[in-house]
């Protein structure tokens, strides 16, 4: 089935000039995002690997003939909003924040959806969205890069930022949209739809995805759009440590719409929510816990979604072998969603994790773990903020006093406001009228 805006990938166009100053400029900023997921662990350095997937580029160069191609039974101005939606529906904690975007935006004829998964663009087929599925080659790679003392890598992440860049460009000069909407551009490749957009004049927006750390060093502090929307308050003071506060707008977020909250119980599971990297400080934090809860039957660990499940369970196996610790610890990763898991949890222990948030719009007990050098209260909520130390007789405290739980519970409710303004887009909606001009 054809969408009235076909693209053709196969490769991709080489002959549209650059400048060449804003292309070294911005292969640079590209290096941002992917030296950070190295330095924690969850971007792959290993050389074979990526030796293999140069031979393996070169192999399919040999073989294949690639080419893009673009309908032209289209108007030049007909999309006045392009969404770029590079979170797969799998994930659905991020994809649901543009997905609602575009299911509920109400003149959807001003919208094309520009994405890299499958699952995406059947989503689009099927929901007669207009749509382009654009993806990357998955082994190019460029010798110069070496020579201008690039690692493998390194290399493979600029030829992913070259193809994009003319692809985009490319783009943009046929839809010319007025607004470019990404989930999150820190994160590859939205930051190039960002880049370029900026480089072509078109007003951007980006997204909150997740929690805003209290600090003045992380990610969020080198965002490329014009505007952030973010989901409340506490967000925007956070924010404000890196951004200009006019660049930052308060819309709320409807990516917890789905939580279901329970009724109050002092029965259920402890879940832990860490989001902690590299693996050597994870091994020690959940020791530390572990030691602490070990009485405690029913503890389930969700793991951060980059993280290897099975060398994860092989840590918290070592960790109860050579402590002596006999509950029955379950560790679960995608296969099980978070807000199934919160049905069943009496306490949730939070580390760094946006996680705290549906916690507390489910019902659930919070505390969050006060680790020096890791962590800092996220919900800001200091009843909740304790040492590892301090688990046993907190989590014993609230079973047994279910008028304290109570009470912990309702503090929670009372902070949720100042952490997400509003559940529907008619703020952000709003917003991006203004900037349309309409």
């Amino acid at each position: 089935m054809k969408n009235n805006l076909t693209l053709i990938v196969e490769n991709v166009l080489k002959s549209i000039s650059i400048d060449k100053k804003y292309k070294e400029y911005a292969l640079e900023e590209s290096l941002i995002t992917f030296k950070y997921l190295k330095e924690v662990g969850l971007r792959n350095t290993i050389w074979w690997k990526s030796l293999v997937k140069l031979f393996v580029g070169l192999l399919k160069k040999i073989i294949f003939s690639k080419k893009i191609l673009l309908e032209n039974n289209f108007k030049k101005d007909k999309y006045k909003i392009l969404v770029a939606i590079n979170f797969s529906i799998a994930d659905t904690r991020h994809s649901k924040i543009l997905l609602d975007f575009i299911n509920e935006y109400p003149n959807k004829l001003d919208l094309l959806i520009v994405t890299n998964h499958k699952c995406v663009e059947e989503y689009c087929v099927k929901n007669n969205f207009s749509y382009i599925f654009f993806k990357t080659s998955d082994y190019n790679f460029n010798f110069g890069d070496l020579c201008s003392g690039y690692t493998i890598n390194e290399s493979f992440i600029f030829t992913e930022y070259r193809e994009y860049i003319d692809f985009l460009t490319a783009l943009y000069s046929k839809v010319t949209p007025k607004v470019v909407i990404t989930t999150q551009d820190f994160l590859l490749p939205d930051f190039y739809f960002a880049k370029v957009a900026n480089f072509n004049n078109i007003q951007t927006i980006t997204h909150q995805h997740g929690e805003i750390p209290n600090s003045e060093k992380s990610l969020y502090s080198v965002l490329f759009s014009d505007y952030f929307m973010c989901w409340g308050e506490i967000s925007k003071e956070r924010l404000k440590f890196s951004l200009a506060e006019d660049r930052i707008k308060i819309v709320g977020t409807t990516k917890f719409n789905k939580i279901r909250e329970k009724g109050n119980s002092t029965e259920g599971a402890i879940l832990i929510t860490p989001t902690v990297f590299p693996l050597n400080k994870f091994k020690s934090i959940l020791k530390s816990i572990l030691i602490e809860i070990k009485e405690f039957n029913g503890i389930i660990i969700k793991i951060h979604p980059t993280q290897d499940i099975k060398k994860i369970k092989d840590v918290i196996s070592e960790i109860c072998r050579l402590n002596e610790i006999k509950t029955d610890i379950k560790v679960v990763g995608n296969e099980q969603g978070l807000i199934d898991l919160l049905d069943k949890a009496f306490v949730l222990i939070n580390i760094n994790s946006g996680a705290y948030l549906e916690g507390v719009l489910s019902g659930t007990s919070l505390i969050e773990l006060d680790i020096d050098g890791v962590s800092s209260p996220l919900f800001e909520n200091t009843d909740a903020f304790m040492k590892a130390s301090d688990l046993k007789n907190e989590i014993l405290k609230r079973k047994l006093d279910l008028e304290y739980n109570e009470t912990i519970i309702r503090n929670q409710n009372l902070l949720l406001k100042k952490n997400i303004f509003s559940s529907n887009l008619e703020t952000e909606f709003e917003f991006v009228k203004s900037l349309l001009g309409s």
